[in-house]
């Protein structure tokens, strides 16, 4: 009893509300909020009062308000004063949203003004993480993930500060990153660091609500804050302030330098003019050569030297390269230099060239000889040479907003690839001896520079928030040491009263007939009565202190722990599960359960559990029956289906292959037969069994109804993958079955379809698969097919328009246009064809492609074909009786109508009802008539010519028939298909085709019909060729009767048949 009680008492120890980490992470809290809020606050007060750094900004306005709203949310949420979280969070989050927007459209924080100070706007990852201080500050911690979200957001806050710290550390020429910090980079590695701190403290915290600090403890922190921030301020201002001095310094040395780098060079350029100036004539021959190359040698910076007569011409011009010879020539205007030696200048002065300002022109008067010594100097090159001043972490630069040099420290030119610029510290104009002036600069040449102004001022803040911090902790722990004794007398009572409750239920575990135990709050087992043995077969004691999901069976353990999880929060429950029995048998269990509640505290779980083995499984016997076929074993039809449609809802979701067959097995009616059904079961069984080898247990395989069985694939990797399954079941099943000592074959057609293609319903594919398997049953059985086009809606468009069919024979929907046949040469009208039309009431026009092939699947087209011969025999018979267009009419007929019995009766009864001559009928057959032999339909076309009755061979070329044909059949006509004249004018091979044809059939005394013609092009080709008759829309589209005999006889007629084409 008191190893129990010492238990309970150290566990609910840990449960006082006042322990050491709670004061420290309330006050560490508190103190990171006041942080925020008082850095913020400050640096948004200096620039509304206009106060601003001599370098740069510590904190631009954006970063000042979004920090002291920051600060706002956290005091808001810390205090649980909802309004305040709300009134700083909503700004908060529109303003972070705004940069956030703002940057990724003007590509950084540098690149326009904020609309909201007119400055910098902040980083976008600083606004990310701003945002999400709004986001979770509103949202508190409610909900379980909301504390993930707290803890995601603080360590992405950690890491970025971590990050940028990582950076500080790197050597001054890899610090190109600082270019990217609005504000003090130091100071937003902070915010960071601080901010990611507070907020992985305040979700391990949790939503509680703020120990009572006292007054004292939070007065220290906020002091503590306040005085931080000063200093920080403080320190800041004097380090920049600093480094502005020493920049002086470094433009008062400049300045004097170049003064005095100036000076030597216009007593040197005075010097050579005297010299020159001497009437020394044989001085002036020789020795003005020697001194203009002695300058040159010893003045690298001096680039040309020139003589000026008294006249202002030009006299003599000496250069240390051709290049700046030609420019003084050509490029510079000199006449400001004649100017002035009209006003005897006495002095040497200096002019700079407008266009060339790194150019320095000194001008010397020549004394008593007259005229001007004038000399070039690169300025760059003379101030590079001759400046020496300390840089320092400066860069110097000289002319002005164009410079044209700039002098810095070695190790910063790596830095020369900086987007912005880094401080201007000061700008001065200084006068040159000689008249000219100079614009000097002085920029901060080293990012390191800046970090190291800023690290003692830091460092200073930080060790003042420490010292804060520890003030406040130790004035929270005297707090806390004062309310601990009655906290530990309080968790006492407690301990006893639980151990009291733990005695009064004891009796419910030992004499309950069922499994009764109970489980703690992290789901141990903590007691078990002796029925829990009988269900397990072994004592108690071997799994009690184990985990509940010990016992269980893997595929049971998540329900259990749902059941487990929402009873501890009040929620009773019941789940079925299995566990092992020591005699390796499973037992089912109904697990009833029900909360531990003491004092209103939710201490654990109980259990109950019935054994319901036996009923289980004569309830699992029953579901097998339903969902298995009892002979093979296989899921059966309906299982099938729900596994179908499982598997497609899977694979709309994941984007994967899923992949059905249909197979049926060919000739097993044939076994049932001739061998007895006992024979058929048993090699349904065995075939079973060798497709289950083949497919594995990845796949589902069912067998839907007699010898019919159906294959589901979800695993595959592709196509091909289904392919080869397939040919492997079609070897497997080529190898005989010994059934009752008998070798019995069967072979199987396969159907293939897959969601590779669109597919709205599950059902589709099985429809699709067996639509294929129909058509591996018509390719000869032994095969697969795989599904390959609209086979599905075509079947299903066909069920409708063969009703449709029959009504419009039914009630006289066809009509018969006719298209003329023209001589090539002329285009006179020598023939029509008979070409069927259907009106259809709702569908409107519908193409002879759609209805002719349908008509001859389902038989229909041999009443079609009796009208289209009735009624062509009658059209032109009017046209025989009216005198007009006595030519033949050629009428289609489908090789399953010039193939049936009584088909000669059908022609002898047309003419016979309209009176027309046989010769004005011809009759158009394709090669497919040839299917059931040449002899039979070489003997039919006979008849048909001794009727008096022309045949034709229509499409020639496009069929399977040899040219043996054209030489036995009794023809007078071959009509060439379109697909050889679309392109006679442009493809050779085509061309050579048609004149092949064309050829052989003239020496075959047969007339040949070219169909198709749609250019002028293609009948002058045709022509060329000596093809006899011509037809196609050139001449005339299909055309009722009426408009056939208001045709003229020569085709195309003017711009009539034009527009109509």
């Amino acid at each position: 009893m008191r190893a129990r009680a010492a238990e309970v008492s150290a566990r609910d120890d840990t449960d006082l509300p006042y322990r050491i980490r709670d004061i420290a992470m309330d006050v560490g809290l508190l103190m990171a909020a006041a942080t925020f809020t008082l850095l913020g606050g400050t640096g948004l007060l200096g620039h509304l009062a206009g106060i601003t750094y001599p370098l740069s900004k510590l904190m631009v306005a954006d970063a000042a308000v979004a920090g002291f709203l920051a600060g706002l949310c956290l005091l808001g949420w810390l205090f649980n004063r909802r309004w305040l979280r709300y009134f700083a969070a909503i700004p908060l989050a529109l303003i972070t949203l705004y940069t956030l927007l703002h940057n990724g459209l003007a590509g950084g924080p540098w690149s326009g003004e904020s609309w909201l100070s007119g400055g910098p706007r902040i980083l976008s990852i600083a606004a990310l993480l701003l945002f999400l201080v709004a986001l979770c500050t509103a949202l508190g911690m409610k909900r379980p993930w909301y504390r993930l979200v707290w803890a995601s957001s603080g360590l992405l806050a950690l890491g970025a500060g971590g990050f940028s710290i990582l950076l500080i550390l790197l050597p001054a020429s890899r610090l190109s990153w600082v270019e990217n910090f609005v504000s003090s980079p130091i100071l937003a590695t902070l915010y960071a660091l601080l901010g990611g701190l507070a907020f992985l403290v305040a979700a391990w915290r949790g939503s509680r609500r703020l120990l009572p600090l006292g007054r004292l403890t939070q007065l220290a922190a906020v002091a503590g804050v306040m005085v931080s921030c000063l200093a920080w301020y403080t320190l800041n201002w004097s380090a920049q302030s600093n480094m502005q001095r020493q920049a002086a310094t470094l433009m008062d040395n400049a300045a004097l330098n170049a003064r005095h780098a100036i000076k030597v060079q216009l007593d040197l350029i005075q010097r050579l003019a005297w010299r020159q100036g001497l009437n020394d004539h044989q001085r002036q021959a020789g020795g003005w050569e020697h001194d203009v190359q002695t300058y040159f040698q010893h003045a690298p910076y001096l680039k040309t030297l020139a003589l000026l007569n008294p006249d202002g011409e030009l006299e003599a011009i000496r250069a240390s390269s051709e290049q700046y010879q030609r420019r003084l020539v050509e490029e510079m205007d000199l006449s400001h230099l004649r100017d002035s030696q009209a006003l005897e200048w006495s002095e040497t002065t200096a002019f700079t060239v407008p266009n060339s300002p790194r150019t320095l022109l000194l001008v010397a008067p020549l004394g008593n000889a007259g005229g001007q010594l004038i000399a070039e100097l690169d300025l760059a090159e003379l101030l590079e040479r001759e400046l020496s001043v300390q840089l320092n972490q400066f860069r110097l630069s000289v002319g002005g907003d164009t410079p044209y040099l700039v002098l810095r420290q070695a190790e910063s030119a790596a830095q020369d690839h900086l987007a912005r610029p880094l401080p201007h510290l000061e700008r001065r104009e200084i006068g040159l001896p000689g008249g000219s002036r100079l614009v000097l600069d002085v920029h901060m040449d080293s990012v390191s520079g800046l970090l190291r102004a800023g690290i003692m001022p830091a460092g200073f803040a930080i060790a003042g928030l420490t010292l804060s911090y520890l003030l406040a902790l130790s004035l929270g722990l005297v707090r806390l040491v004062l309310l601990r004794s009655r906290e530990l007398m309080a968790a006492r009572q407690r301990i006893e009263a639980q151990y009291d409750l733990e005695q009064r239920f004891r009796s419910l575990y030992l004499y309950h007939p069922d499994g009764v135990f109970s489980l703690d709050c992290e789901g141990r087992i903590v007691t078990a009565n002796d029925a829990c043995s009988h269900i397990t077969g072994r004592p108690n004691e071997t799994f009690l202190g184990s985990h509940f999901s010990t016992l269980l069976q893997p595929q049971d353990m998540k329900p259990m722990q749902e059941l487990y999880a929402a009873t501890l929060i009040g929620h009773p429950g019941q789940v079925i599960l299995r566990v092992m029995h020591q005699d390796g048998h499973l037992r089912t269990l109904d697990v009833t359960s029900m909360p531990i509640i003491v004092d209103g505290v939710t201490q654990g779980v109980f259990c109950i559990a019935k054994d319901i083995t036996q009923q289980h499984e004569q309830e699992a016997q029953l579901a097998y029956q339903a969902t298995h076929d009892l002979l093979t074993g296989l899921p059966n039809h309906a299982t099938f289906d729900t596994r179908l449609r499982e598997a497609f809802e899977q694979a709309q979701q994941k984007g994967s292959v899923l992949v059905v067959m249909h197979l049926d097995l060919d000739g097993f009616k044939a076994i049932n037969d001739g061998l007895g059904y006992h024979i058929g079961n048993q090699l349904l069984v065995a075939v079973a069994d060798r497709l289950q080898q083949v497919i594995g247990q990845d796949a589902t395989l069912a067998r839907l109804t007699g010898d019919e069985f159906a294959l589901l694939f979800t695993h595959l990797d592709g196509c091909q993958a289904g392919i080869n399954i397939a040919e492997r079941m079609l070897d497997a099943l080529s190898a005989p079955f010994q059934i009752e000592d008998k070798p019995v074959h069967v072979s199987a057609s396969i159907g293939i379809a897959c969601n590779c293609s669109v597919v709205e319903n599950a059902y589709e594919l099985m429809q699709r698969a067996d639509l294929a398997m129909s058509g591996a049953k018509q390719q000869g059985r032994n095969t697969w097919q795989w599904y390959k086009g609209n086979d599905q809606q075509m079947t299903e468009a066909s069920v409708l328009l063969r009703h449709d069919l029959h009504t419009a024979l039914k009630n006289n929907q066809f009509e018969l246009y006719y298209q003329p046949i023209v001589e090539a040469v002329n285009g006179r009208i020598r023939g029509l064809e008979a070409l069927i039309r259907w009106h259809h009431p709702e569908k409107g026009m519908i193409s002879p492609g759609v209805f002719i092939p349908l008509a001859e699947q389902t038989g229909q087209i041999i009443p079609l074909g009796r009208w289209i011969l009735q009624r062509v025999c009658q059209d032109a018979a009017t046209l025989y009786a009216a005198g007009k267009r006595v030519v033949p009419v050629a009428v289609n007929i489908s090789s399953l109508q010039f193939r049936r019995a009584g088909f000669l009766e059908d022609v002898q009864q047309a003419l016979s009802d309209s009176g027309l001559p046989p010769k004005l009928l011809e009759i158009e057959v394709t090669e497919s008539v040839l299917l059931d032999g040449a002899e039979q339909a070489i003997e039919l076309i006979n008849q048909l010519n001794a009727m008096g009755i022309n045949v034709a061979l229509d499409d020639f070329g496009t069929g399977f028939s040899s040219l043996s044909y054209l030489r036995d059949l009794p023809i007078h006509k071959v009509k060439l298909d379109r697909a050889f004249i679309k392109d006679i004018t442009t493809n050779r091979r085509n061309a050579a085709i048609v004149q092949g044809i064309i050829t052989m059939s003239h020496h075959l005394d047969l007339v040949v019909v070219a169909e198709g013609i749609e250019e002028r092009d293609q009948q002058q080709d045709l022509v060329r060729r000596h093809c006899n008759l011509l037809q196609g829309f050139l001449f005339a589209k299909p055309m009722p009767l009426a408009a056939v005999m208001a045709l003229p006889d020569l085709l195309p007629f003017g711009e009539t048949t034009a527009a109509k084409r």
